[in-house]
């Protein structure tokens, strides 16, 4: 087993044999939270132009029993001067489990670890929380690195760039994570020592673009546009298999509703049938703003045929049993059940649910929709996101080129 690290040795009389001839002092040590090393203090000013024994040994006396009671009430000399000299914190990296055999509740110095939890809890107020799921995850992820690598007990100013290199090549490497994936730990550490940077905590932000190399391998894992032939397939199938599957489909193709949070969360009340709009709440939203999205005739259809419109307005439209109910269905299982039933049509595994958003993009764009109408369509919240994501799925759309091109 090994061996517990020493936070403190309690103060102490070094005396020099009693000879007051010599410098005598009061003698402790530190562990230093930055470097995680012990560090020594001694007080020689308590004994100056004092030459006699037993008033030094009376001093000393007093000042060791001051000095061992700060001690062990929790007083630091590195926090010296502030007015908290320990902290009680709601850990926001406990996972739940642990939380409820245990409880929330850690005291702590300012280390990494402290500084992590304070800023989650500052995120789980600023995002939805499907964000601050993403943010917890990916936090709880480097705070189990310093642990591991035993950096969990520094000061944030003992965590350097090379120290942010490799946990990213730790979990390319442990997590055969593509590039995007790597790119998205990076950017949640930036944002936290940018945090400290902004409090002013450190001075530089270890996680510097400019020292640190792309971590990861190139790799295209976007769902794409289902083709047509593909669609009708799968959607017979899955209209005869689930028709609450075949209704979200039909939710991301006609009205380019998300399948996360979005469609698992939407409620019948959401869904106002005589404007033929759907409320997507900023609660739920990707884009964390309310939006009032257009319900094409066939999605109005559908939705009809599944007597949404006379469900109770506070009931979930994907229920956890098939149908509309008090609990939302699992946060997987319209994507599990996809995966099934094209598993069982031996079709491509890069035909995703969440293709039939991207589909039904496409098939505006056929169309003849502008970049503007598309960018409504999707709820992008500038043009020039609407172009990256045209050119990455839906590809050139000049009808020159396609049908008057000049022949050889």
């Amino acid at each position: 087993m090994a061996r517990k690290k020493s936070i403190a040795i309690l103060p102490h009389l070094i005396d020099a044999g009693g000879d007051v001839r010599k410098k005598w002092c009061i003698e402790y040590s530190f562990r230093d939270p930055t470097t995680d090393k012990m560090k020594r203090f001694r007080n020689y000013a308590a004994f100056t132009n004092i030459d006699n024994a037993k008033k030094r040994y009376a001093i000393a006396s007093k000042l060791i029993s001051k000095l061992s009671s700060k001690i062990k009430t929790g007083w630091s000399p590195f926090n010296e001067g502030e007015k908290e000299k320990r902290y009680i914190y709601e850990d926001e990296l406990t996972y739940s489990t642990i939380a409820a055999n245990y409880g929330k509740l850690k005291d702590s110095i300012k280390t990494v670890r402290f500084y992590l939890s304070d800023f989650l809890s500052l995120k789980k107020a600023e995002v939805n929380a499907k964000s601050y799921q993403t943010y917890q995850s990916k936090i709880r992820s480097f705070c189990a690195y310093l642990e591991i690598n035993d950096l969990d007990k520094l000061d944030v100013k003992g965590i350097g760039t090379q120290t942010i290199i490799d946990f990213l090549i730790y979990k390319k490497e442990n997590n055969q994570l593509a590039r995007i994936s790597v790119a998205k730990y990076q950017q949640i550490l930036f944002t936290f020592f940018e945090y400290l940077k902004n409090r002013k905590l450190i001075v530089e932000n270890p996680v510097n673009v400019n020292y640190i190399p792309h971590i990861g391998e190139v790799k295209d894992c976007a769902p794409y546009p289902i083709p047509e032939n593909v669609q009708k397939l799968l959607g017979d199938e899955i209209r005869s298999t689930d028709r609450q599957l075949w209704l979200a489909c039909c939710m991301m193709y006609y009205s380019a509703i998300r399948p996360g949070e979005e469609i698992r969360l939407l409620k019948a009340g959401d869904i106002v049938f005589k404007s033929k709009k759907i409320i997507v709440k900023s609660t739920t939203a990707k884009s964390n703003r309310t939006d009032a999205i257009d319900m094409p005739l066939q999605l109005y259809e559908e939705l009809i045929y599944q007597r949404i419109d006379i469900c109770d307005p506070d009931l979930y439209v994907f229920g956890k049993w098939g149908r509309p109910g008090n609990k939302p269905t699992g946060k997987n299982t319209l994507r599990n059940w996809f995966n099934c039933i094209r598993d069982s049509l031996n079709l491509s595994k890069s035909y995703k649910f969440y293709s039939w958003k991207h589909s039904g993009a496409e098939a505006l764009a056929d169309k003849g929709a502008s970049t503007w109408e598309i960018q409504a369509h999707l709820r992008h919240r500038s043009v020039e996101t609407t172009e990256r994501y045209a050119r990455k799925r839906l590809g050139n759309r000049n009808e020159k080129i396609k049908n008057n091109f000049p022949d050889i």
